[in-house]
């Protein structure tokens, strides 16, 4: 969505009530569980899901050299910090195939933590400096899997060499 605005409409279509095949079944005291979630993890939920369907598209990346800004039009979007979306847009550039590794294991799984700690250095050249983050796994990953979504479908424009 180009604006905050539509962003959030299409979120509101995507929250209605649905059934889930996957939820264990209750008994009789239990008549219904409800999982919510941010629009900023929902938005990498969905980002994670059709970028399942571009797996040869994600390996054809090539590693973008680091740059000293990063500015896209979906940051405008997302909710969350700033700081948080360019080091993701960061991330997706210069090691897209480090995101594709964190995305392809289970949620809060060994594997996952071992695809978290293949990123860290990527974390520190592209934190702003002076930049402390304070994230939760499920929150930076997915930040880290809508920025590469949005590498596919919207990739920046060439940067001005710095």
């Amino acid at each position: 969505a180009p604006t905050k605005q539509r962003a959030e409409q299409a979120i509101e279509r995507l929250s209605d009530n649905l059934r889930c095949s996957r939820i264990v079944p209750g008994n009789d005291l239990v008549e219904a569980r409800i999982a919510v979630f941010s629009s900023e993890v929902l938005r990498g939920m969905l980002a994670e899901r059709a970028l399942v369907k571009a797996w040869p598209q994600i390996a054809a990346l090539p590693t973008l050299p680091l740059q000293k800004i990063y500015q896209r039009p979906w940051f405008a979007v997302t909710g969350r910090h700033l700081s948080v979306d360019e080091m993701g847009a960061c991330i997706a550039d210069t090691n897209p195939a480090g995101i594709a590794a964190l995305i392809r294991t289970v949620p809060a799984t060994v594997e996952e933590g071992r695809a978290f700690a293949g990123l860290n250095v990527n974390m520190g050249h592209c934190l702003r400096a002076g930049t402390k983050l304070q994230a939760n796994r499920q929150s930076l990953r997915a930040a880290l899997a809508e920025a590469l979504f949005q590498r596919l479908q919207a990739p920046a424009e060439e940067v001005a060499k710095n």
